[in-house]
């Protein structure tokens, strides 16, 4: 009965627990690509210039990227030079979620 019991309330509640998960690893993410736009914009005032290599940005600014649920890139927006515009990625490492982007003209995907 006890057995029976624990079965049935992990069924129950293991769902929300990964609805949670999500939620939390996505908000990480999404203050991660907020800092690193914030280090983008630092760099480019001093360089005139973005830049694909997130290293080079993180001298201006504390970011944690530690999350084991997201890979970080930078490019050039799409058609564009990278000294006029960058975008950061957020790269779900499970494959369920979606890539969250963000640019340099404030522009936001599946946020």
């Amino acid at each position: 009965l006890v057995l029976a019991m624990i079965s049935l309330l992990t069924v129950l509640i293991y769902p929300s627990y990964q609805s949670i998960q999500y939620k939390i690893q996505r908000s990480d993410a999404q203050n991660v690509l907020l800092s690193l736009m914030h280090a983008q914009r630092l760099f480019y005032s001093q360089h005139h210039t973005y830049t694909e290599e997130l290293d080079e940005v993180l001298a201006y600014a504390a970011i944690d990227q530690s999350t084991d649920a997201y890979q970080f890139t930078a490019q050039a927006c799409e058609g564009e030079a990278i000294q006029l515009c960058v975008e950061l990625s957020a790269i779900p490492n499970d494959g369920e979620q979606l890539t969250m982007a963000y640019n340099s003209r404030n522009q936001k995907k599946n946020w």
